[in-house]
């Protein structure tokens, strides 16, 4: 085969395997475990999805550290504070990249739920 005639085979394939792509169902392209891109959709999700998950569990976490000296006098609360300045981005940073990647394999690809924006676990 002359270069000419491998471009020409190499530009056909190109070709005939984004047709296949544009002209698939969105059913298929959504949820499907047959389609060869739903692991690298769902790969992109979980990298953008965590720290998105991880930014939307810091509040989460800064009530339920604070929650546990509501019944307590000031000056333990006052020190309870103090802890929940560094356990709460801590424990943050732990669920969110739990909870990231575990969304985007969970819900279909692309979907607000697989970039954790909607619901996210245990709240």
């Amino acid at each position: 085969m002359t270069t000419s005639q491998v471009r020409t085979v190499v530009a056909s394939s190109l070709s005939l395997s984004l047709l296949y792509l544009a002209l698939q169902s969105p059913a298929v392209a959504d949820d499907s475990g047959g389609n060869f891109l739903t692991i690298p959709f769902r790969a992109a999700a979980a990298v953008a999805g965590t720290p998105i998950a991880i930014a939307r569990e810091i509040p989460h976490q800064f009530k339920l550290c604070l929650g546990e000296y509501k019944e307590d006098n000031n000056s333990w609360k006052i020190i309870g504070a103090t802890g929940t300045l560094a356990v709460a981005p801590i424990a943050s940073v732990i669920k969110g990249c739990i909870a990231g990647p575990k969304n985007a394999f969970k819900h279909p690809a692309f979907s607000k739920d697989s970039f954790s924006l909607g619901e996210l676990d245990d709240k």
